[in-house]
Parts: C-alpha cells; sequence; structure tokens
C-alpha cells in the first residue's frame, strides 16, 4: 500500500514538472481487509485458541468485531475502478 502511494506521488511530480497539466495521479486505500494478520500479532496457537472459545473475552470480542468491519481478501484484491 505504501509504495502504491510513493510511486503515485513521484507519478504526480514527474508529470508536473514535465508540464503534463492532463495527468492526475490517484491511488486508492483498498480498506480494511480481513487477511488473518492476527495470527502475527498473537501468533498462530492463540488465534485458533481465541476462535475456538466458547466463553466470553475482550479478546474474542475484539477479534469478532474486526470481522464486521472488514473486507475479504477477495474483496480487498479486487480492483477499485
Amino acid at each position: 500500500k505504501l509504495a502504491n502511494v510513493l510511486f503515485t506521488k513521484e507519478l504526480q511530480r514527474r508529470a508536473d514538472a514535465a508540464c503534463q497539466d492532463w495527468l492526475t495521479a490517484v491511488c486508492l486505500h483498498p480498506g480494511v481487509v480481513n487477511t488473518d494478520l492476527w495470527r502475527y500479532i498473537v501468533g498462530e496457537e492463540k488465534l485458533e485458541e481465541l476462535k475456538a472459545k466458547d466463553d466470553f473475552s475482550v479478546e474474542k470480542l475484539a477479534l469478532g468485531a474486526t470481522s464486521l468491519f472488514t473486507k475479504s481478501p477477495e474483496q480487498g484484491a479486487s480492483t477499485q475502478i
């Protein structure tokens, strides 16, 4: 994501320097994508333990809440145009 932003900024800078007023470079953030990155934050064993728990915990609440506001990996990978 950062590389896309930096590329876009550089492209626009070069277009401006070349007096290419017709060119406007833009980039979009795909939004928050549910890619299971929690496994790297809390560890795979802890993540599986959280998913398997039947009782209430703040961690399980946070895990569940994030899935309400995230896109699937397929939705995140689809084009923004």
